[in-house]
């Protein structure tokens, strides 16, 4: 077993580099087995493995974990950090740097803490191996910002406010690193930070005069020249050109004054041309000094030439835009039902699911959506969870991310990673499209944002977890289907409610009289409420009968499941029939069945089985407040009850059901022109794709 597995994702010449190397020895004389966890450092970088080796530092060097952002390789490290970590059993991991300390902390899991007391090893305590390790993580400065574009820069912020709560200390190495971690970015709590500026190797840094005089006479500059240097990582977030900036004035005013630059990194190819002169003798030292870009571009010519690729490339974006618009407006024109085919150029959306399946008992409606989906788009690629029964046009491919061969959390995130990764040239996506569960942004974010393509999410649903929080600022977008569908504060414009969407052509009104009296559609659950609707029975008359379609999803519900079965044999005897899990196709004829539509649901928004019943035109029955606009305040107080009061709705049904079977169909259509008119899937699936496409 190993005491501290220590994590950083490169060992380059570097002050966190240098840190991780001098905290070893210390943490060995206590007596502390440490293994430390590491990548290769890039092409321009110089490199510290030999030097860790001569050190004996115990290493793991892992060829796929770097600073670069790679969505499959950082998968595989993920992997094989989580073997690392069962293999060791370390009482802590203590990661160094942004992406070393997103994967290591991930690779811990969830689960008890070691608390459960201490031991002593070597004179030093360490939890006792009674659960997962204890988490470190030390920030040499942050990537929070002014390192990444503004979408990974969000991401980035967001997996360290959600990494953070499960991290028992938080090292940074100056007071205003952890203010800005705090007061700006929002990561972690006050308590759980710790200051430790970073150690300095005394012997190595000492003044060692000869050596300096040696690299006066190897540069040419003599003894009492005035030498300015800056030594570091040739970045862009090193800010070197302000010192270049700067430099001009200092050679005016003291000519005899030479600059040298020493370092290399990412700027490293435009390191070898002249420095900016500033007179013939006050210039830095050409072989030392590099022109970093962000100088280049401040210059006139630069900005020139970035216009003018600008305008080229705005307007071969214009010229793609109008063939798309040409093309759209052919098929229309031929009448056909899709803007063009298979190989065209017009709009690839990618969709986001769960199921897609139309036998479905709980999800089939989502395969009409891909079908009406699939009418406005020219490619549509749909990546689901399971895949069942399916028959979509040509132009859809369609891919299983393996739950239905029984793959885990990590087989269906590699699959759908490898799969947008793939969509790459003519088949590139202009958009993702994510359907009501947030974790899906998360998982696309790092392979689509980068490549600035867009990502939307339908979301209705009351609640408001860490998941959403963290995908909406991923996302252009939010669709919902009214406005207590999504609860989430979120800036102007992201949300936009366009109704629920009803397939009104499979959803169609049945002949009046209809042989059952009461209907309740959805999984069995507590919070669906089909015992309320049972209480109600019981306290009307014996001649009505009820059908209950549906069944249970979780395991947990079993229980009350069993309870339902036994309150209608018991209080209902022959007045209930549960028809169990109904398949998708079949609900629209189980409502064209019934004259009342019972929806007793807590979920606090609009039901979309209440709406499916209305554009059967059966009468529905809900406690759900949001009706109330729909509904309008003629329509409201008929087809309302107040929820948990069983006596509330068996008036509610007592009303609705004496009413003959001419009003009964007057009604029903009158509340299918509401869905038609708000809530039709023809009207919703278009309105989208216009709020996705790309703009002429």
């Amino acid at each position: 077993m190993t005491d501290v597995l220590r994590i950083i994702a490169r060992l380059n010449v570097g002050g966190p580099a240098r840190h991780v190397l001098r905290i070893d020895a210390p943490l060995r004389r206590r007596g502390w087995d440490t293994l430390l966890v590491t990548g290769r450092a890039e092409a321009r970088e110089g490199e510290l493995l030999d030097e860790a080796r001569e050190l004996g530092i115990r290493l793991v060097v892992l060829e796929d974990l770097g600073r670069a952002i790679h969505p499959l390789r950082d998968l595989r490290v993920l992997r094989r950090l989580r073997a690392l970590v069962a293999e060791h059993r370390p009482a802590i991991v203590h990661t160094h740097t942004a992406k070393a300390g997103l994967l290591g902390r991930l690779a811990v899991g969830g689960g008890a803490l070691s608390t459960g007391g201490y031991v002593p090893r070597g004179g030093a305590d360490l939890p006792r191996r009674t659960g997962r390790p204890a988490l470190v993580h030390t920030y040499h400065g942050h990537v929070l910002s002014g390192h990444f574009r503004a979408p990974v820069a969000a991401a980035f912020r967001q997996a360290e406010r959600a990494l953070a709560p499960r991290t028992q200390r938080l090292v940074a190495v100056a007071a205003q690193v952890r203010d800005e971690l705090l007061s700006v970015h929002g990561v972690g709590r006050a308590e759980q930070y710790a200051i430790v500026p970073p150690g300095i190797d005394g012997p190595r840094t000492a003044p060692d005069r000869r050596a300096g005089a040696a690299l006066r006479a190897a540069l040419g500059w003599a003894p009492g020249q005035v030498v300015v240097g800056c030594v570091g990582r040739l970045a862009p977030v090193k800010r070197v050109e302000r010192l270049l900036d700067a430099w001009p004035a200092v050679a005016a005013a003291a000519p005899d004054a030479r600059l040298l630059v020493v370092g290399d990194g990412p700027c490293g190819d435009d390191v070898r041309g002249p420095a900016r002169p500033a007179g013939r003798r006050g210039r830095a030292r050409r072989r030392a000094v590099r022109r970093l870009p962000e100088r280049r571009a401040a210059r006139a010519p630069r900005r020139r030439r970035a216009r003018s690729r600008s305008r080229v490339a705005r307007r071969a974006g214009r010229r793609r835009r109008a063939g798309r618009a040409l093309r759209r407006a052919g098929a229309r024109a031929t009448g056909s039902c899709r803007r063009g085919n298979a190989d065209s150029r017009g709009m690839h959306l990618v969709i986001l699911t769960q199921v897609l399946d139309s036998q479905d008992a709980v999800l089939g409606f989502f395969h009409g959506w891909c079908a009406e989906f699939a009418r406005h788009v020219d490619r549509l690629s749909v990546f689901a969870q399971r895949v069942g029964a399916v028959s979509l046009p040509d132009h859809v491919d369609v891919r299983s991310l393996g739950k239905d061969e029984g793959g885990g959390h990590l087989t269906m995130l590699s699959r759908l990673l490898g799969g947008l990764t793939s969509l790459r040239g003519g088949r590139r996506p202009d958009a993702v499209w994510a359907h009501m569960v947030p974790k899906f942004v998360l998982y696309a974010a790092p392979v689509v944002v980068p490549r600035g393509i867009p990502i939307y999410l339908w979301y209705t649903h009351k609640g408001v977890d860490r998941n959403l929080r963290l995908a909406v600022p991923l996302v252009r977008k939010v669709f919902t289907a009214s406005e207590e569908s999504f609860r989430l504060g979120v800036r102007h414009g992201t949300r936009v409610v366009t109704g629920h969407g009803i397939d009104c052509a499979h959803f169609r009104p049945g002949p009046w009289p209809r042989p059952v009296d009461v209907l309740t559609v959805g999984r069995l659950a507590p919070s669906k409420g089909q015992d309320e609707l049972l209480a109600a029975l019981a306290l009307l008359p014996g001649a009505l009968r009820a059908e209950i379609a549906g069944d249970i999803l979780l395991a947990s519900d079993q229980a009350f499941r069993q309870r339902l079965h036994a309150t209608a044999a018991r209080e209902l005897p022959g007045r209930v029939t549960f028809l169990g899990a109904v398949p998708w196709p079949a609900v629209a004829d189980v409502m064209r069945r019934a004259r009342v539509m019972v929806n007793a649901s807590r979920t606090g928004s609009v039901d979309k089985v209440v709406l499916e019943a209305m554009a059967c035109g059966t009468l529905p029955l809900t406690c759900n407040e949001s009706f109330t606009p729909l509904l309008g305040p003629q329509l409201a107080p008929l087809l309302m009850f107040r929820q948990d009061d069983p006596a509330d709705l068996a008036a509610g049904l007592s009303r609705l059901l004496a009413l003959d079977a001419g009003a009964s169909a007057a009604l029903g259509a009158r509340l299918r022109a509401l869905v038609e008119r708000d809530h039709d899937l023809a009207r919703l699936i278009p309105r989208m794709v216009a709020a996705m496409e790309p703009r002429a």
